[in-house]
């Protein structure tokens, strides 16, 4: 079995590559979805964060509150290492489970966001970049997440910059085009695995 750690910042396609390779029977693991239900409602990462944060990061209903979560982590690097030391646990025993269910695949993917600065990049077989023009990027994380702009830069400041993600990157893959640009390309970059 073959795996691609897929990653990219926010915004920069990694759905829409993740899409297509399911259209091609890939088999791919979320990890922001797996994120989220690790700290759905009941969850024990819940419970740490609100230990470790306090329950002004909670809503009136007990869930997290995602925005102000967001406001402390991304404006403070110490705090955003506190609570990925949480999630990132959670989201790795989820992929080893995913991994141990598809063993008899040829290719797998993970679509990880934070694969390189995990150092989650040493355990697959070939990193996919996704590459975008910053100010796309931010135009279509405002579109897509409805936040603002300074939100955004926020989060594109916590994380490691393009030109160091590059060095660990197998292939880059442009989605600055269309669609069919970057399916032609991940066409391309599946012949390489």
């Amino acid at each position: 079995m073959k795996i691609i750690g897929i990653t990219g910042g926010i915004a920069s396609g990694k759905s829409t590559l993740t899409a297509y390779l399911r259209k091609q029977n890939i088999p791919v693991f979320d990890a922001d979805a797996s994120a989220h239900d690790a700290v759905r409602l009941g969850s024990p990462c819940l419970a740490q964060i609100r230990e470790t944060f306090g329950d002004k990061v909670l809503a009136n209903n007990g869930e997290l509150d995602r925005k102000v979560m967001a406001a402390i982590a991304f404006s403070n690097p110490e705090e955003l290492k506190k609570l990925e030391n949480i999630i990132h646990r959670y989201v790795w025993r989820k992929i080893e489970e995913f991994i141990d269910t598809k063993k008899q695949e040829k290719i797998i993917a993970l679509d990880v966001p934070l694969l390189i600065e995990c150092g989650w990049y040493s355990r697959v077989d070939a990193v996919w970049l996704l590459s975008i023009p910053e100010e796309e990027q931010i135009k279509r994380a405002i579109a897509r997440n409805n936040i603002t702009e300074e939100e955004v830069r926020a989060r594109l400041n916590a994380q490691m910059p393009f030109s160091e993600k590059k060095k660990y990157a197998t292939i880059i893959l442009d989605n600055s085009g269309s669609v069919g640009s970057l399916e032609k390309q991940v066409r391309a970059a599946l012949r390489t695995i």
